[in-house]
């Protein structure tokens, strides 16, 4: 894979709001040529960091502090 652009992109998600965003893509390499591999993350300690990891808590059940927005 290859470096191929990055940036910053606001998603609206239903449940939880707002989400800001950062991206990178990366162009894959031969044999599947043409083909781009996006990878989104928050920046540590934003409130975007916290609404991942509420959405994370709800997907598969884990404690309410998660769920409450406290992460370690």
């Amino acid at each position: 894979m290859r470096p191929k652009g990055a940036g910053r992109s606001t998603i609206i998600h239903p449940d939880v709001g707002e989400l800001d965003l950062r991206y990178e893509k990366l162009a894959v390499l031969s044999p599947s040529a043409g083909q781009i591999v996006v990878i989104y993350h928050a920046d540590p300690g934003s409130s975007t960091e916290v609404r991942l990891a509420r959405l994370y808590a709800e997907a598969v059940g884990t404690p309410s502090a998660l769920r409450n927005g406290s992460v370690n």
